[in-house]
C-alpha cells in the first residue's frame, strides 16, 4: 500500500495549490496545526492499494464527512437486509410453492412492505420526539382517534388540555414528518 500526501500551501497573491509531501513533513504539519482540515481516499487497483491524503478547506472536509458517514450507515443498514432467492420455495396452504408465484399472486406485496418501512420510520421518529408519541401513533392506528384525548388523560394524568395540546403537536410532527421525507428511490 502507498500513500500520497497533498498539503495546501498559499502564494503570495492568495491563490492556493496542491503540493507532494513527504508522511514526515505531513506528521510534523499536523502535529503542529490542528485545524487543518484532510480527506482520505483510497483506490485498490489491479491488487494494490493507493491511497491519497488529502488538504482541504472546512467547508469541503465537512461534506466529504457527511457523504463518508451516509455511505457507512447505509452500508451497515444494508447488512440487516436479508436476500432471497425468487426462485426459493416457501410453505404454503398448497404445500411447498416457488416464492416468484406468491408474490405474483399477491401484487400488493411491495406496497405493504414499503408501508412496513414507512410505518418504522414514523416509529423511531415519534420515539426520538416525545415520550407519548408513539402512544397516540398506536390510538391512532387502532381506530381511537376520537378517544385520544381521554385515554392519554388517563395513561399520562394530564388535563384536557394538555392532551389536545399533544393531539395537535402529534398531528402537526406527523404531518411535517410525511412532507419533509421521500420513501420513494
Amino acid at each position: 500500500m502507498s500513500t500520497i500526501y497533498l498539503l495546501r500551501k498559499e502564494q503570495p497573491n492568495g491563490v492556493s495549490y496542491l503540493t507532494l509531501v513527504t508522511r514526515e513533513q505531513w506528521l510534523s504539519v499536523v502535529r503542529r496545526e490542528r485545524n487543518r482540515f484532510f480527506i482520505r481516499d483510497c483506490i485498490f487497483d489491479c491488487g494494490h492499494m493507493d491511497c491519497m491524503v488529502i488538504e482541504t478547506t472546512e467547508e469541503e472536509y465537512q461534506k466529504w464527512n457527511q457523504e463518508r458517514m451516509a455511505s457507512i450507515r447505509n452500508y451497515r443498514i444494508g447488512q440487516d437486509i436479508q436476500k432471497i432467492s425468487l426462485d426459493e420455495y416457501v410453505q404454503n396452504v398448497d404445500g411447498l410453492v416457488p416464492l416468484r408465484d406468491v408474490i405474483e399472486a399477491d401484487n400488493r406485496t411491495e406496497e405493504l412492505a414499503i408501508d412496513s418501512i414507512q410505518l418504522e420510520a414514523i416509529r423511531q421518529a415519534l420515539a426520538g420526539w416525545r415520550f407519548w408519541g408513539v402512544d397516540i401513533l398506536d390510538l391512532y392506528l387502532a381506530g381511537e382517534q376520537k378517544a385520544c384525548v381521554s385515554i392519554m388523560m388517563k395513561k399520562y394524568g394530564v388535563t384536557p388540555q394538555t392532551a389536545r395540546k399533544y393531539k395537535r403537536q402529534f398531528e402537526n410532527f406527523i404531518k411535517k414528518f410525511l412532507l419533509s421525507v421521500s420513501f420513494s428511490s
